[in-house]
C-alpha cells in the first residue's frame, strides 16, 4: 500500500512540475511575442497505447496510464485457474522532432482464485520491471516515416513473488510508420535479450512485434487499431498477441494540452505469458505489453503533452 500511495504521489508531483514548468514559460514569451496570449495547441499525436514507446511518434508526454485483465486459462502446476491483474504506469517521455527519451514505472495489482491444492491463493502487489528507452526517427518523409531505438528494462520489485523478472533486459527495435492520406500505418519488431538467465525458469528472451492503424477525424480526436505480440523463444514458443482498439481525445487548456486515451484488447493467443511459472513470470507480467498478456482488457490513460 505505500509503495502505491508513493507512485501516485511521485505521479501527481511529476505532472503538478511540468504544469508549473509550462506556466512560467508561457509568462516568459508574453513578453516577448505579442501574440502569446492566443496560444495554439499542439498537434494532435495518436500514440500506441500498449507498445507505447515504439511508434513513430516523438515528443514529450507526462502522464499516467492504468489497465486491466484478466485470463481464466491459466495453468498452474496441474491446475487451471483465473487470474486478474491490474497495472498502473507512470509515463514520462521528453523528446523533440526526431528523438525521444523516456521512462514506465509500473505497479501491478494481481489476484488469483484460490486453489488449496497447489496452495494458490490470493494475489501479489509490487512495482514491475522499470522501462526506459532512447528513440530516434532521423527520416521523416511524406510518404513515410522510419527509425529505431533501445528499451532497457530494469527489475522493479521483488522476484520472488512472481511480479519482477529479475533481470536486466535490452530491447533494440525498428519501427516505420507509412502514411496514406489521413491515414498512419505503424509496423515495429525487435528483440529482446535477457542478462542472467535462469535456466530453471525457461529462457524468457523473445521477439517483440506490433503495429496500429490510426486516423484522426477532429482537429482533437483520433482513432486507433493496435496489434501488440510477443513470440517467446524457449518454452514452446509460447505466442502473446491481442488486438486493440481505441482512441485519443486532446483537450487545449491554457498553456498546457491534455490527452485521454483509452483502449480495449482481445487476446488472439489465448492464455498469460508465464502462467507455467516460466519465462521469469507466473503473472504473466514479463510481457512488454499490458493489454496482451491475457484474454481481454481494457484500459484508460491522461497526458500533458505540448510542443
Amino acid at each position: 500500500m505505500m509503495r502505491r500511495v508513493a507512485l501516485t504521489a511521485l505521479a501527481l508531483w511529476s505532472l503538478s512540475g511540468v504544469s508549473a514548468s509550462m506556466l512560467a514559460a508561457q509568462d516568459g514569451d508574453a513578453g516577448n511575442d505579442a501574440d502569446s496570449g492566443q496560444r495554439k495547441h499542439a498537434k494532435l499525436k495518436i500514440r500506441n497505447f500498449d507498445h507505447l514507446e515504439f511508434d513513430t511518434v516523438t515528443g514529450t508526454y507526462l502522464g499516467i496510464a492504468s489497465f486491466y485483465t484478466k485470463d481464466s486459462k491459466v495453468v498452474i502446476g496441474n491446475t487451471k485457474t483465473g487470474q486478474e491483474a491490474v497495472t498502473t504506469e507512470i509515463r514520462l517521455l521528453i523528446g523533440g522532432e526526431s528523438f525521444q527519451a523516456g521512462v514506465v514505472i509500473p505497479y501491478h495489482a494481481t489476484s488469483r482464485k484460490a486453489v488449496a491444492a497447489d496452495n494458490i491463493i490470493g494475489g501479489q502487489d509490487d512495482v514491475g520491471d522499470v522501462r526506459t528507452h532512447l528513440k530516434f526517427v532521423p527520416l521523416r518523409h511524406e510518404l513515410f516515416d522510419l527509425g529505431g531505438g533501445l528499451m532497457l528494462t530494469f527489475p522493479g520489485g521483488g522476484s520472488e513473488v512472481g511480479i519482477s523478472s529479475g533481470s536486466v533486459e535490452v530491447l533494440p527495435f525498428v519501427t516505420g510508420t507509412a502514411h496514406a492520406g489521413p491515414v498512419d500505418v505503424n509496423a515495429h519488431v525487435g528483440f529482446n535479450y535477457v542478462n542472467h538467465r535462469d535456466p530453471a525458469n525457461g529462457s524468457a528472451e523473445s521477439v517483440l512485434y506490433g503495429g496500429s492503424v490510426t486516423m484522426p477525424v477532429l482537429e482533437t480526436l483520433g482513432l486507433r487499431l493496435e496489434l501488440a505480440g510477443q513470440q517467446f523463444t524457449g518454452g514452446g514458443g509460447l505466442n502473446v498477441i491481442a488486438i486493440e482498439p481505441g482512441l485519443d481525445f486532446m483537450v487545449p487548456c491554457g498553456p498546457i494540452d491534455l490527452m485521454l486515451s483509452a483502449s480495449a484488447g482481445y487476446g488472439l493467443a489465448g492464455g498469460a505469458a508465464g502462467s507455467n511459472g516460466k519465462f521469469g513470470s507466473q503473472w504473466g507480467l514479463n510481457t512488454k505489453s499490458g493489454l496482451s498478456r491475457g484474454e481481454w482488457g481494457a484500459g484508460m490513460a491522461l497526458g500533458v503533452v505540448w510542443d
